[in-house]
């Protein structure tokens, strides 16, 4: 596997690229809809540099301009004196180019340039760099949320689920919120004999703009002191598309007040779940070695790469092996077929109860989901260093004083 794709989700700004060739206007066109930016208003046009200097001439500069140059040479370097001196102080400036040297990254600092990326880029890159320059009045910091599905029926999706946030809050120390969003048949909260008359996680998706700490504590119920849990008594009347419009508003104050967030997601492949893994930093699937696990897993893999053509790829769970009198797929022939490696091998445990997630007896089961625990906390707690000047530096050196 590659790199952990760092977490990074911006500060509300106003972003403004211009670009000078197709295949870059694509890219950004492609960023644009990234749930990384979904805090920031971002506008792509044509034009490169000169387009972007008419455009600043013409009205106020935004937070961030990313800029194409398809040549690294003095003329640019000349374009971008002209282009400060209708920018206000505080405008960032990232510049995208084609060549791959230490010599055009400093030149274009020197010029007040916050960040320099040589072409092909990746959105994730994109959104580092855009955070780097922006100041991030506290979103650098903010939480991660995994979103976690079985791909069948039965296959164990929410006992994973609870176990995987019993470690993080136990085991990791972190602050954890766990929701069943199965709000019409969820059994997470039976399953922690925490079960309310009302659907707490429906309430909170409800009131989300307005949620702060004391209402989560009110909300949610507590069965371990570093673990938030949101279900409740099942809701038939709210339909998964008024929750898929709740999403994006829940998923932003998760991130506000916890470390670390996982969705217990309904089976089926709706508009809730399209939205909750469109906007996850990770995400979890969990199979049982058969052949409707493996036709299943392959089709929500597919529909996971076109959702998410720029994150990381999902872990995949291998549940119940070992299962009494069930014709069973080997995990490595499965992995094979599914062309994934797996995360994490879990045997069949018929002596498991509801209500473990907290008090995880079981030593195997620990070391197996432990690993994994870890890995979807990624590098969530890291600071983002400090944001460059901007173009403000080269103002002053371009305005006549007094």
């Amino acid at each position: 596997m590659g790199r952990p794709i760092e977490t990074i989700h911006l500060p509300r700004a106003d972003i403004t690229a211009y670009w000078a060739t197709p295949e870059t206007g694509a890219f950004l066109d492609r960023a644009r809809v990234d749930r990384r930016f979904a805090s920031t208003t971002i506008e792509v046009h044509p034009g490169g540099i000169e387009a972007a200097i008419r455009s600043c001439a013409a009205a106020r500069s935004p937070d961030l301009l990313i800029l194409e140059a398809p040549q690294a040479d003095e003329g640019f370097l000349a374009d971008l004196e002209r282009l400060a001196e209708h920018c206000l102080p505080h405008t960032r400036v990232i510049v995208l180019g084609a060549a791959n040297e230490v010599g055009v990254f400093r030149a274009f600092v020197a010029h007040g340039v916050s960040d320099y990326l040589a072409l092909p880029v990746t959105v994730p890159d994109l959104a580092l760099a855009c955070g780097r320059a922006l100041p991030t009045d506290g979103a650098g910091r903010q939480g991660r949320i995994v979103a976690c599905l079985g791909v069948r029926g039965g296959a164990g999706a929410s006992s994973v689920t609870q176990t995987l946030a019993g470690l993080i809050a136990e085991d990791l120390t972190l602050e954890t919120l766990l929701a069943d969003l199965d709000t019409a048949g969820g059994s997470l909260g039976l399953a922690l004999g925490v079960e309310g008359q009302q659907n707490a996680t429906v309430e909170a998706m409800k009131n989300a703009e307005r949620l702060d700490q004391a209402l989560f504590d009110r909300l949610a119920a507590r069965p371990h002191p570093r673990l938030a849990v949101l279900s409740g008594h099942p809701d038939l009347e709210i339909g998964t598309a008024t929750l898929a419009s709740l999403m994006p508003a829940f998923a932003a104050t998760c991130r506000r007040y916890f470390p670390m967030t996982l969705l217990d997601l309904p089976r089926g492949w709706d508009g809730l779940t399209r939205s909750a893994v469109g906007l996850a930093d990770a995400v979890l699937l969990v199979a049982t070695p058969d052949l409707t696990s493996l036709r299943n897993a392959r089709l929500l893999l597919a529909q996971l790469a076109a959702l998410r053509p720029d994150d990381e790829p999902p872990h995949i769970v291998l549940n119940q092996i070992g299962l009494p009198q069930q014709e069973q797929i080997a995990p490595a022939r499965f992995a094979e077929a599914l062309g994934k490696p797996l995360s994490a091998r879990l045997g069949f445990n018929p002596r498991s109860l509801p209500g473990e997630t907290c008090k995880i007896a079981d030593r195997r089961l620990r070391e197996a989901l432990l690993p994994l625990a870890t890995s979807l906390c990624g590098a969530q707690m890291r600071s983002q260093p400090a944001p460059r000047q901007g173009l403000g530096r080269l103002v002053a050196r371009l305005l006549p004083v007094g």
